[in-house]
């Protein structure tokens, strides 16, 4: 049953809180929200099931947590927040795509996180890349060009996603959450300001987590890097899993 939670922002939060123990906060990446995600609530309620307390909720912009006005990293964060308190004061932060560097900011912001697991994290080389890219598409929203900013935001993916989703039925939909991308973009800015163990040092880590780089063979353009391990060393450490999903059609080799 979807309950609802204010922000210390003033958002409204719809989510759903199952089982009872240590707690796991899914955090999604850019689209996703309960209605259109046919994973991540299964996964949830099996995670209960096992002795969990799980919370699924609606990202600012979508499904049942409307937002106006410009929906930031800050208010995000605020969320995660509200939501960590409500799941007993401390959770797992388990993030997907963009919505992992929004954990890890969660984290390095200083919030009771006890742990990160980061599926499908993406990210790029060094450079100002992402500042580059997420101005862009900010623009393009700001000028009311949304279905420009998706495109712009789309841009390294496969081309045939985007011209999927545009002659979807539910393209409106899928446009309207496009002023929630803000803090997708924010959040992969932040992560790619500093070398990824920097990004760790912030929430406590006391040595370089290992990584990968490889190109994606659909599109290689694209670099992704997965550290692999976070090892506690203060109370403010949390430990840190990175996956790549095996059921992802765009993946690394």
């Amino acid at each position: 049953m979807t309950e609802f939670l204010s922000t210390t922002r003033g958002d409204a939060v719809a989510y759903d809180l199952r089982g009872t123990g240590p707690a796991v906060i899914f955090v999604a990446g850019a689209r996703p929200h309960r209605a259109t995600d046919p994973i991540t609530t299964p996964t949830a309620v099996a995670a209960a099931e096992r002795g969990l307390t799980t919370v699924v909720y609606d990202r600012l912009g979508r499904g049942e947590s409307p937002a106006a006005g410009r929906i930031d990293l800050d208010r995000e964060l605020a969320a995660i927040s509200a939501l960590i308190e409500r799941a007993g004061g401390g959770a797992v932060l388990c993030g997907h795509s963009s919505g992992c560097w929004i954990s890890l900011a969660a984290a390095a912001a200083g919030l009771p996180v006890s742990g990160l697991v980061l599926w499908e994290a993406p990210g790029s080389e060094s450079g100002g890349s992402n500042a580059r890219w997420i101005a862009e598409v900010e623009r393009r929203m700001d000028a009311g060009d949304l279905e420009g900013a998706l495109r712009h935001y789309m841009k390294d993916m496969p081309p045939e996603w985007f011209e999927g989703a545009r002659h979807s039925p539910d393209f409106a939909d899928t446009l309207a959450l496009v002023p929630s991308f803000r803090a997708d973009g924010e959040a992969m800015v932040w992560q790619q300001s500093a070398p990824c163990p920097s990004c760790y040092a912030v929430c406590g880590c006391r040595s370089r987590p290992s990584s990968v780089s490889r190109p994606s063979p659909r599109c290689p353009t694209w670099r992704g890097r997965w550290p692999t391990r976070c090892p506690v060393g203060s109370t403010a450490c949390c430990p840190v899993q990175i996956t790549r999903g095996s059921r992802s059609p765009w993946r690394p080799s």
